[in-house]
């Protein structure tokens, strides 16, 4: 009966899932695929949303820069503030894993003082924020984190389905 159970719960969750599948493309050449997940989950006992980035690159580009990177951003479901980011990145001379813990309801770099506050984003919430519609974020200055470096950031529609994203740096201490 366990097994059933737990069949029964991964082939549910699965079904709650939306994933989305998008070609990276450098000068018309298909260089790499992107899988983008989003489902429901709970972290901290808080309805969340989980989004996860898959960056891998094309056969062809396995022999000339092989990408294989992995984001995943925890976010509040009821107020969009990020619980979680973690960060698996491989790359040609580069290799590197960033993670937050949440430490009553802050969230830092794991084994530094940088902190996500709330109402900030990163690009993957933002990106959802966006694609959700919800939010009207015409002449909104945001705050976007960035492993820990914050930029002061403007979306401005340009096109039907088409954004800008200005970014200005505002980290003096040049943490991140």
């Amino acid at each position: 009966m366990k097994n059933k159970f737990y069949i029964i719960l991964c082939i549910t969750s699965c079904l709650y899932a939306h994933t989305s599948e998008y070609e990276i493309n450098l000068y018309g050449l298909n260089v790499a695929k992107c899988k983008v997940q989003i489902k429901d989950t709970t972290l901290y006992n808080k309805e969340s949303i989980k989004i996860e980035y898959i960056v891998k690159s094309t056969n062809l580009m396995k022999w000339i820069f092989n990408v294989d990177n992995y984001y995943t951003t925890i976010i509040d479901k009821n107020n969009r503030n990020i619980l979680h980011y973690s960060k698996r990145s491989i790359q040609p001379k580069v290799n590197n894993q960033i993670s937050t813990i949440y430490n009553n309801g802050n969230v830092s770099y794991l084994g530094t003082d940088l902190h996500i506050n709330n109402n900030d984003y990163n690009i993957f919430s933002l990106l959802y924020a966006v694609s959700l519609g919800e939010e009207d974020f015409k002449k909104k200055n945001i705050i976007i984190d960035r492993e820990g470096k914050k930029y002061l950031g403007q979306i401005n529609l340009t096109d039907i389905n088409t954004y800008d994203l200005d970014l200005t740096e505002i980290n003096i201490n040049n943490d991140g």
